[in-house]
């Protein structure tokens, strides 16, 4: 899937694409990995947010620039039935790889 938005920067940037690997279990990724998420209220689009905690409530995802991010911070717990899938691979975008 392509990255879009700024909110996993410096991690990822607009334009990138990453692997995705289908969740399948109760946590299926380590606190701190990168994952893939529907967004509670708006089912059609896909969050990559980071994973921060897991319990009863759900999961607790925030993006790694908050001042770009909709994220658990603003919208809660997101429940396990929206975890779509662990990110295992990034390829950057030719932006990304261009010097700063």
């Amino acid at each position: 899937m392509r990255v879009e938005g700024h909110s996993m920067e410096p991690a990822l940037n607009p334009q990138d694409r990453v692997v995705v690997k289908r969740w399948t279990t109760e946590p299926s990724a380590p606190l701190g990995q990168i994952v893939v998420a529907l967004h509670p209220h708006m089912p059609d689009l896909l969050m990559i947010k980071r994973l921060r905690s897991c319990d009863a409530s759900g999961f607790w995802l925030e993006g790694d620039n908050p001042g770009e991010s909709t994220d658990s911070r603003q919208l809660g717990w997101i429940e396990p039935q929206h975890m779509v899938g662990v990110v295992v691979g990034v390829f950057p975008s030719q932006r990304s790889e261009e010097p700063s």
